[in-house]
């Protein structure tokens, strides 16, 4: 399980990291990549905080949950736009049942140490 990187985003930090740098991963995606999503995760970081709030003090109205299910749907596509960016055309390298690695980390170079 040491490929696996589990995010506490109520208090914006790693729950666990393979490598002693929690952020190193993230590190290596290039900012038009990773700050989109970054910017979606505060957000909704934020709304699930003040949700939670406003359903322990009963006073969470039924607009609002509403609100909640769209901005959490958001936050999903958000992380399915990064994957497409990212690694969305790795069928286009399939050939003959065979992956071509290399014409595929040559297709984003700056993505490759992430890759």
């Amino acid at each position: 399980m040491d490929e696996v990187l589990l995010v506490d985003i109520d208090n914006d930090s790693f729950i666990l990291s393979p490598t002693e740098n929690p952020n190193e991963d993230v590190d290596i995606i290039p900012p038009c990549y990773i700050d989109p999503l970054r910017k979606l995760i505060k957000k909704s970081a934020k709304l699930v905080k003040r949700t939670q709030k406003r359903r322990k003090e009963n006073k969470l109205e039924e607009e609002e949950l509403r609100q909640f299910k769209y901005e959490m749907s958001l936050l999903a596509a958000g992380f399915v736009d990064f994957f497409v960016a990212t690694v969305g055309a790795y069928g286009d390298f399939i050939n003959n049942g065979e992956f071509d690695r290399e014409g595929f980390l040559s297709l984003k170079p700056e993505l490759r140490p992430f890759l």
